[in-house]
């Protein structure tokens, strides 16, 4: 990868964590009295992973669990919480190991597949920002709900989160499935990249 296109994939991350990170801060951290988490900031880190890859949207994800912490008013002292959240939030770039297959399907128009792995990608992200949600609820902050509420809880905002991610990147990839894509990607060579619609 060239510098130019590296230093454009890193100001990319940049501004697509420091949107998630907004929309973290902007939206309730819980729906009234349900307990169940909208994480809206999920999405974009989502996206971000299909387009560059895991290491990049781990990276974009741990930034936008640093800018959660500004919620956090122990986040100092209390640093194994404020680790997780930023575990939490990093390990939803796991979905770009999806990346390659998306990007390669997307551009053969092998639809079904595109979609599988959208799907797949998305499953794998939003559930290991879930699970470390719930390891620090049960273990690290102990919380008097319990075992079962922590579970109950977290089970349906992974259905909650997880639908409303798959709903907006589905139609976001029907609309313009060129934004999956970045011009210079790494993942479709020279030869198949001059195909591409975005080019």
């Amino acid at each position: 990868m060239k510098a130019s296109q590296r230093f454009m994939t890193i100001i990319e991350g940049f501004l697509l964590a420091l949107l998630a990170g907004l929309l973290q801060l902007v939206f309730p951290a819980e729906l009234g009295e349900t307990g169940l988490s909208l994480e809206m900031g999920l999405v974009l880190i989502l996206f971000y992973a299909f387009r560059r890859g895991a290491l990049p949207a781990c990276l974009a994800g741990g930034l936008v669990g640093i800018i959660q912490l500004y919620q956090v008013p122990d986040a100092l002292t209390n640093w194994p919480h404020s680790l997780a959240l930023v575990i939490a939030s990093a390990a939803v770039g796991l979905a770009g190991l999806f990346a390659r297959n998306l990007q390669r399907t997307l551009h053969n128009r092998r639809m079904s597949s595109v979609y599988l792995n959208l799907v797949t990608g998305s499953f794998i992200g939003v559930l290991c920002y879930f699970i470390c949600r719930f390891v620090d609820q049960v273990w690290i902050q102990a919380e008097s709900s319990g075992l079962a509420e922590a579970f109950r809880t977290n089970g349906l905002s992974f259905l909650l989160n997880l639908g409303i991610a798959l709903a907006i990147l589905i139609v976001t990839l029907n609309v313009s499935a060129k934004y999956f894509i970045p011009r210079y990607t790494k993942y479709i060579s020279r030869k198949e990249r001059s195909r591409l619609l975005n080019d």
